[in-house]
């Protein structure tokens, strides 16, 4: 249980405060008038008439109408009306040729200035690998006449020392005759 250090009188107090209404008003609303111009009228409620039997027959004249004003047109459509035969008359249509519209001029595909950019590249290509397979063979060239070269001099520079023969055994031969 817990003790409780106010009264029960004022814990009861506190609990009113804090259930009161605490919003303040919008504002006073004595001398303030609704303008009754502003406010809208009412919808006027009229009944509901489902059977008008007066409608079907209009609806049914209507159609009628409209079908024979499309029928009037329809027969005036595929009446024959022949016109004048001007072209049996008159000299045949023959186009005037303006120098301005009918210059011939060169063109350059895009193919074939590729193809000879294509060519130039692959005669450049070819040229670049002999290059380089002549500076090889150079290479190789110049390295056995380093290496020769090279053997020459330790050649020069070694001492001759000589060497013992080595003792063997004698053999003897047989004459086979």
């Amino acid at each position: 249980a817990v003790v409780s250090t106010q009264s029960t009188g004022e814990q009861i107090e506190d609990e009113k405060k804090k259930r009161e209404f605490k919003a303040q008003p919008l504002y006073e609303t004595e001398g303030f008038q609704v303008d009754k111009n502003l406010s809208k009228a009412c919808t006027k409620v009229v009944p509901f008439n489902i059977s008008k039997p007066d409608a079907y027959e209009e609806k049914l004249r209507n159609q009628k109408e409209r079908l024979e004003k499309e029928n009037q047109d329809l027969a005036k459509m595929r009446e024959f009306k022949a016109q004048y035969p001007h072209a049996i008359f008159e000299e045949p249509f023959v186009p005037v040729k303006d120098s301005r519209y009918c210059k011939v001029e060169e063109f350059n595909l895009h193919s074939e200035r590729r193809g000879h950019e294509r060519k130039k590249f692959d005669i450049e290509l070819g040229e670049q690998r002999q290059n380089l397979e002549l500076m090889k063979k150079q290479d190789e060239i110049e390295k056995e006449r380093i290496d020769k070269e090279e053997v020459a001099e330790l050649r020069k520079k070694l001492v001759h020392k000589a060497n013992r023969v080595g003792e063997y055994k004698k053999q003897e031969y047989e004459d086979i005759s």
